[in-house]
């Protein structure tokens, strides 16, 4: 029998996978001082059971009313990628809440493309610029002068220039006990929680293909933190296969082929973002092995979710709510005009499997952050 077994009698399901033997953790809010071997097994089928249930820290309760008249550029990293699109949409619709105008400018995937975008909005004396999913670094040159220009930088999914940071406000999350975090943390145990999951439906025993993109932070150093943390599970083995950008689609298909004829043994498939698994699903199938590997994702978006609706090469996913870091991030701007600090969002974390998948659309947190924010918003 597979590592993965299937679910008892009664809790069939395509995709659905449970534990064997290890029993949970009876705590589960602090991963860095878990023990290797069977407490970190125990500790992984505890977070398991808490993310599928979703962490959610506290709502804003207050904030001042946006200032008006305001002009917000959105700079997407990649239109055509859904979790892309998602998060410009939130942007977009937070703006127009507020009472702003919003303009959502395509960066393509294409760091001089973002340069662009963001040098558009200077010229066209935008008053706030949103950065959505790229980091300063490739286009620091662009925000020097946007900032110099007295524009209001905020970033969602972005690190910072470390020498010298230019973003005037990120978005800030919960973390495992529900307390704030900030991205770079909050992005770390994303990667974490996606290798617990593994080792929870595995029992502790996963063979895992790890798909590892380069030149993005956070998702590279989500990774990589998976990478060492999984060194704790003493019965579970890693293959790494290295992407970059310039991968995406038939070249991560191609790699997933191989890395999958090759390792014929494999459980367990670690996926970066949305954008990579969907990539990867299609070669899935091709191996015939849907049945016996666990594939986990990361974002949630909708075609990424119809693959675990239709049993069709992913099996579970991390949820973030994209839409929500949009409204997270115009909340930062309205208490940034108003001279306020950011305020934690209360978004946290969230594990959808076929047990718990929607019935339609992208993940949305089980929570109305909208009527929040439009109530805070409206001093009520």
């Amino acid at each position: 029998m597979s590592a993965c077994t299937a679910s008892p009698a009664g809790e069939d399901r395509p995709g659905a996978f449970t534990r064997t033997q290890v029993p949970a953790a009876a705590n589960c809010d602090d991963w860095s001082s878990v023990p290797a071997g069977p407490p970190y097994v125990a500790f992984a089928h505890c977070v398991a059971a808490k993310m599928k249930k979703g962490i959610t820290g506290p709502l804003p309760t207050s904030a001042p009313r946006p200032a008006p008249g305001k002009k917000v550029w959105i700079i997407s990293f990649l239109e055509s990628d859904p979790g892309g699109h998602l998060l410009s949409e939130g942007a977009k619709e937070a703006v127009t809440a507020a009472g702003w105008t919003p303009t959502v400018f395509d960066g393509a995937g294409d760091p001089s493309k973002w340069q662009a975008g963001i040098r558009q909005a200077r010229s066209a004396q935008a008053d706030a610029v949103i950065i959505i999913a790229f980091d300063c670094a490739p286009v620091k040159g662009a925000l020097q002068e946007a900032r110099a220009a007295g524009i209001k930088l905020a970033g969602i999914y972005a690190a910072d220039c470390l020498e010298a940071p230019l973003l005037d406000t990120t978005v800030t999350y919960a973390g495992l006990d529900g307390n704030p975090v900030d991205y770079a943390t909050w992005a770390k145990t994303i990667g974490l929680a996606k290798g617990w999951l593994i080792v929870d439906a595995t029992d502790g025993k996963a063979d895992t293909l790890v798909f590892h993109i380069q030149d993005l932070a956070a998702p590279k150093a989500a990774t990589d933190l998976f990478l060492q943390d999984n060194k704790k599970c003493e019965e579970c083995v890693v293959h790494k296969i290295p992407l970059s950008l310039s991968d995406l689609g038939p070249g991560v298909t191609a790699k997933a082929q191989a890395a999958l004829l090759q390792n014929p043994q494999a459980n367990s498939i670690f996926i970066p973002f949305d954008g990579v698994g969907l990539s990867v699903a299609p070669a899935v199938m091709e191996s015939g092995r849907k049945d016996s590997l666990f594939v986990v994702g990361n974002e949630g978006n909708q075609p990424s979710l119809d693959l675990i609706r239709k049993d069709r090469g992913q099996t579970a996913s991390m949820g973030i709510p994209h839409v929500w870091s949009g409204w997270a991030a115009v909340d930062g701007l309205i208490r940034l005009f108003a001279g306020q600090k950011q305020v934690p969002s209360g978004m946290g974390l969230y594990a959808v499997d076929a047990g718990n998948v929607p019935p339609t659309g992208s993940f949305e947190a089980p929570v109305d952050f909208r009527a929040n924010y439009r109530k805070i918003w409206d001093g009520r």
